[in-house]
């Protein structure tokens, strides 16, 4: 046999096996792909952590400029005084009594100032931070009940500048019963001033930094009631709009079938894999619904 004749078998060899080997993965695969389908995760959404890391320190810096007036000690009162109330669930009047006590402390109507009511939210989101995880870490250490019950001096002190924060965040998923937190340590500084805006009856996102805007829409997608789809569809929005990559399909088909409405949910899929009829997410979900609304 010449040395063309021994090369030419070499390599016939060498398709042989490479098809060979092509056959048994694609049977595998074909094998292991779930036959019932299967429920996706919620997309991820990647945060740039140089960007928040600039958001962060921002607001310290800003909270570093704020001392303390007569103007910003009345706010502060009127504001744990509301918080108070609400932990204590105090009748609807007298908590509409003090909303509307805070509203005329924030001087934003008689003066149309807002930058100074903001930069106190940013002071009081910043000593918020520290008093939270100091909880967290009460509540890892003696247990949940145990802090609840004590009524002690941080747990007195989260109530009175966060409300029921803790409490929203234990019912949310946001908060394990054990201080765990499901998310990264710069999202609960995110929500205080988010609400510290609504209660000054500010836009929720006024001077908010995009980044910022995007970890608040991500929050309320994971976090958000399953059984009010339409805010955490405006969240999947605001996400597309800042991660243009980012499957709002899949996100949104996800939305309706925890809203237990499976029929949108496969409109959704469908409508996706008109335009990506390979995505493995979305063809698998869509087989997921059709075994599992099966009469």
């Amino acid at each position: 046999m010449t040395n063309h004749q021994k090369t030419k078998t070499r390599h016939i060899r060498w398709l042989v096996l490479a098809s060979f080997a092509l056959m048994i993965f694609a049977t595998v695969f074909y094998v292991a792909r779930p036959k019932h389908g299967a429920l996706p995760a919620m997309p991820e959404i990647a945060i740039d952590a140089a960007l928040i890391d600039f958001a962060v320190k921002r607001v310290q810096t800003r909270a570093q400029t704020v001392s303390l007036t007569e103007y910003h000690k009345s706010l502060r009162d009127a504001y744990q005084a509301l918080n108070v109330a609400e932990v204590e669930g105090v009748d609807g009047k007298e908590l509409m009594r003090l909303r509307q006590n805070f509203v005329e402390k924030t001087e934003i109507g008689q003066t149309a100032r807002k930058e100074r009511y903001l930069l106190m939210g940013d002071y009081l989101a910043v000593q918020f931070e520290k008093i939270l995880f100091d909880v967290l870490e009460d509540i890892q250490n003696k247990g949940l009940q145990q802090v609840l019950n004590s009524k002690s001096a941080n747990y007195r002190k989260l109530i009175s500048i966060s409300g029921n924060f803790l409490k929203e965040g234990i019912r949310s998923g946001l908060i394990d019963a054990d201080g765990q937190m499901h998310d990264a340590s710069f999202v609960p500084q995110i929500l205080f001033r988010k609400r510290w805006r609504m209660l000054g009856e500010i836009p929720y996102r006024y001077q908010f930094l995009p980044i910022e805007s995007l970890v608040d829409a991500a929050y309320q997608l994971r976090f958000g009631n399953p059984a009010n789809p339409e805010l955490r569809l405006k969240a999947v929005q605001r996400i597309q709009r800042a991660v243009p990559d980012f499957n709002h399909l899949l996100a949104s088909a996800l939305v309706y079938y925890e809203a237990k409405e499976a029929e949108r949910a496969k409109a959704v899929l469908a409508r996706g894999l008109q335009k990506e009829p390979e995505d493995f997410a979305m063809n698998q979900f869509l087989l997921f619904l059709t075994n599992d609304t099966k009469p």
